[in-house]
């Protein structure tokens, strides 16, 4: 069971210590509102904790989640350390958080010579729309796991088809697989694997495979016409393999390995969902190693860029696929 803080509701805010928008603050400015808040409750919770910088307060107060709050963010940070660091690598295979899916997002896609889609279902998280989930994910993808607490994995094994993995996160926060997921080729679309790609992406598909110009297609009905294409010419099975392919070679993932490891370990999923700019990276490791309770005089480093998941192929009211 899981241990109760003294100030259960000021669990809430830790897991805000770790968006987007809070790291862009703290790379800016090189201080937050939260940081005073979360210093007092992480002390009060862990009085020997040893937080001599804002790197120290972050790992403490993602420890203090993983023992007592364990949401979203603690299993993807496990998911990332115990499979792409571990049973495979960041040379071989790219990983995407909150990858959209049609009408879904994919809490986790590992892509190598085949994709692996991760659903975290916490003791947080909803089960209602599990299963619209599935239905999007399967018009894409072949292999999905669901991973849910350790102790709940029951309710899934019996409800889920036997083609839907299920995995645990484990009181030691490995991941115990108690079901492996089955390949499943039936409900893949021509359309949902089309909109997985990006423009320049599909224009190379469309030349390889189908032997195609793009260029003499009319522009504004251009897509149209190469969806139809794709459907007629290409079996779906090998569509899929191409966007597969396309996903993989897309994300530099080593690099972002590499900026994994001037952050602390709570820290290494942001590096992978987060898309700020490589300034505001390099601003983000120097505030992390200064004292949390003692914000700089002044800051060269003020921005005020939106930042946006990471991800793919994306319907967009501008355009319906991006570079």
């Amino acid at each position: 069971m899981l241990r109760q803080p003294k100030s259960y509701q000021l669990l809430g805010l830790l897991p805000r210590l770790f968006t987007a928008s809070h790291l862009q603050q703290l790379a800016g400015y090189g201080f937050s509102d939260l940081i005073p808040y979360a210093q007092d409750f992480i002390k009060s919770e862990s009085p020997r904790a040893n937080i001599a910088t804002l790197a120290d307060l972050l790992d403490e107060a993602f420890r203090l989640m993983r023992r007592c709050y364990p949401v979203e963010y603690v299993y993807k940070a496990y998911l990332l350390k115990r499979l792409l660091f571990g049973r495979h690598s960041p040379r071989t295979t790219a990983c995407y958080f909150e990858f959209p899916v049609g009408e879904a997002r994919a809490d986790m896609l590992l892509v190598n010579g085949e994709a692996m889609l991760f659903e975290i279902k916490s003791r947080f998280d909803d089960p209602a729309r599990l299963a619209s989930q599935l239905r999007e994910y399967y018009k894409c993808f072949t292999r999905v796991t669901l991973v849910a607490e350790d102790g709940h994995e029951a309710r899934y094994l019996d409800q889920l088809p036997d083609y839907v993995g299920v995995a645990t996160l484990t009181p030691r926060l490995s991941i115990s697989t108690k079901r492996e997921a089955a390949r499943r080729f039936d409900e893949l679309e021509h359309e949902s694997v089309f909109y997985l790609f990006r423009r320049a992406e599909l224009y190379r598909a469309a030349e390889e495979l189908l032997g195609i110009r793009v260029e003499d297609y009319p522009v504004l009905a251009r897509y149209e016409h190469l969806l139809q294409r794709f459907t007629l010419d290409l079996p779906v099975s090998r569509f899929h393999e191409e966007a597969i392919s396309a996903l993989r070679n897309r994300q530099r993932t080593s690099q972002l390995a590499e900026r994994c490891e001037q952050l602390p370990h709570s820290l290494h999923v942001a590096a992978f969902s987060y898309r700020l700019l490589k300034c505001e990276w390099n601003a983000l490791t120097e505030v992390l190693h200064l004292p949390p309770m003692q914000p700089p005089t002044g800051s060269p480093y003020v921005f005020s860029v939106s930042t946006r998941q990471t991800g793919g192929g994306f319907r967009s009211s501008g355009s319906r696929f991006s570079d």
